[in-house]
């Protein structure tokens, strides 16, 4: 009976593992299906593939089926990838399953979710679009005899209508079937919006457009409207030496051209340095709502918030160190830290702050913060964070609020010093009565002059005075060990010097963008020290409130906040209008008006 159960759990124990080790396969098996390029035209082949994660054994999905798409299966490959985490090498086998897309009509098109059977269990993609615009006539259909037909430039935004801060990918692609070499790295015009480098050494792509194959370099940037209205970003412009085509046939030379033979020339090719020109695009920008949330930092686009907290158990006035994640798409410029959703009980420190961008844009990313907070009394549950930022898609602000982890703090909460009690003016000590002073004998005086007198000394001034230096200086020494210091005294010393450090950097700055920032931090750092609030998180706002400001200057505090913002937006290149002598004036006399107000 005893060998039977023996048996069994053997069985089941290799049973469990078993499972948990097939059910650790199924949850790393993923697939994501993806375009080779954002924005497409009519008549131009480009490719969708789904890249399949965890497993090699995988059946394709049938082709979908959308109007206005041709849509074929072009077969799939075996992939291996190696990496290491934590120092462990981890082996990743999947399959990359390719098919050719070719659109036949403008418009905006959404390939569904996909099933794909991996390892027998079915396993769905995320829906991706695609933006097909109409051909342009001229590329591939010109004469034969102009180079123009093979090499071209254009500029691509997959959307036209953003809203003020929103960031979106755009691209700009040289298309061309010749051998070529850059002269200069190609300049965008981008009125109105701020736009990140673009790329050196941009990738390189393969696609078919009018039954000709062609070379596509892609240059992708990061562009951010900086104001409202009807914009235009482009046209773009670059200069490209080009092997195309000679019209006629050359005159042989005996001397070659190395230059020539380089590019693969022949007796029928010739170079050219030809500049190219692509058309601008226009782009409609809204301007955000009005009723934005208080902790609003200027963030735009789709953004996921994550807070883990540690240690688990504290002490009261130990730090807590809380891991803030926001990750998502948008303009990470704007994200600032979260801010505690209840302060009560908590006193939070300047955070600390990386990126790290999930692509050559920095569109997508995730941006973490590391904050110390202290518990000043008994609390069950980490400290909850929130942060709001302005969708997009959905037209809406939106606030995120982190979970509540449990935590345990020990100790007793700082008790506030016991009131003094006043004891008014000190009370000269009793005075015995004094004995009756005898009038027939006096004693004998070896003074020459005024007889000694015979008072007790404490009816004398003198040793009253000599009794007052010692009691002064225990009085002293008493009431110097009885003064506490602020628990925040280092905090708010430290917020004065930033505010005088602004200020003085302030006043020799022509940079408009340098002066706004360092103007709007030297009210957070001012007002900081009264709201107990991280500077970061101090908006125009809690700055009118901290400082109970009248609405003249509260009005000129919004308009630095607002300048800020701008220029902000206008990044490192732009900036606006110079600054003049009296707006200097003005925002220096709002900044000195708000520290003197009470």
């Amino acid at each position: 009976m005893r060998t039977r159960l023996n048996t069994f759990h053997r069985l089941s124990l290799i049973a469990c593992a078993v499972l948990t080790l097939c059910a650790s396969v199924i949850a790393e098996t993923t697939a994501k299906a993806a375009f080779s390029q954002q924005t497409a035209q009519v008549g131009e082949e480009i490719e969708l593939t789904i890249h399949v994660s965890g497993t090699a054994k995988v059946k394709p999905p049938d082709a979908p089926r959308l109007d206005g798409l041709v849509i074929s299966y072009a077969g799939g490959q075996r992939t291996e990838s190696i990496s290491w985490i934590n120092g462990k090498r981890s082996d990743d086998t999947g399959a990359t399953l390719t098919y050719t897309v070719l659109p036949e009509k403008a418009g905006a098109f959404t390939i569904p979710a996909l099933t794909v059977f991996a390892d027998g269990r079915p396993i769905q993609t995320e829906p991706v679009a695609l933006k097909v615009e109409p051909g342009k006539g001229g590329p591939g259909e010109n004469a034969s005899g102009d180079p123009q037909r093979f090499l071209w430039l254009e500029l691509s935004v997959p959307k036209t209508t953003l809203y003020l801060g929103e960031t979106v990918s755009a691209e700009m692609r040289l298309y061309t079937s010749v051998q070529i070499g850059l002269e200069e790295m190609p300049e965008i015009t981008a009125d109105g919006f701020t736009q990140t480098k673009l790329p050196t050494q941009p990738p390189r792509g393969h696609v078919q457009r009018n039954g000709r194959d062609y070379n596509v370099f892609t240059f992708e940037t990061a562009i951010t409207p900086t104001k409202a209205g009807k914009l235009q970003f482009g046209p773009a412009k670059m200069h490209v030496r080009a092997a195309v085509p000679r019209a006629q046939p050359r005159r042989q030379s005996p001397f070659p051209d190395p230059f020539e033979d380089f590019f693969g020339s022949g007796p029928f090719v010739q170079t050219q340095t030809r500049e190219l020109t692509a058309e601008p695009v226009g782009i409609l920008v809204k301007p955000l709502p009005a009723d934005k949330p208080a902790d609003f930092s200027g963030a735009v686009g789709k953004f996921t918030l994550s807070a883990q907290g540690s240690p688990g158990r504290v002490k009261i006035g130990d730090p807590v160190t809380m891991v803030l994640k926001i990750a998502g798409a948008g303009n990470f410029d704007r994200v600032t830290a979260p801010t505690l959703a209840d302060p009560q009980g908590w006193r939070a420190y300047p955070p600390s702050s990386s990126f790290k961008a999930e692509d050559p844009a920095g569109v997508h990313g995730l941006k973490k913060f590391e904050v110390a907070v202290i518990p000043e009394e008994k609390k069950t549950a980490m400290p909850v964070f929130q942060f709001s930022y302005f969708d997009p898609g959905a037209e809406k602000y939106v606030t995120l609020s982190s979970g509540k982890a449990p935590l345990q703090v020990d100790g007793q909460s700082i008790p506030a010093p016991p009131p003094v009690a006043s004891t008014g003016a000190p009370q000269a000590p009793p005075v015995a009565a004094a004995a009756p002073v005898p009038t027939d004998i006096h004693g004998i005086s070896y003074e020459v002059g005024r007889p000694a007198s015979l008072d007790p000394p404490w009816m004398s001034r003198p040793f009253w005075f000599a009794q007052s230096i010692p009691a002064a200086l225990l009085l002293g020494l008493v009431s110097f060990r009885s003064i506490k210091r602020r628990p925040d005294a280092g905090r708010i010393a430290s917020l004065r010097r930033a505010h005088a450090e602004n200020l003085s950097r302030m006043r020799g700055l022509a940079n408009r963008v340098e002066f706004y920032d360092r103007a709007v931090r030297a009210l957070q750092a001012e007002s900081a020290t009264k709201t107990g609030q991280p500077p970061g998180a101090v908006d125009a706002s809690a700055v009118c409130r901290a400082h109970r400001l009248g609405p003249a200057v509260a009005s000129a505090v919004e308009k630095i906040f607002h300048a800020r913002a701008e220029s902000v937006y206008a990044g490192a290149g732009g900036g606006g209008e110079p600054l003049s002598s009296e707006e200097r004036s003005e925002v220096l006399a709002t900044i000195h008006q708000v520290a003197g107000s009470k």
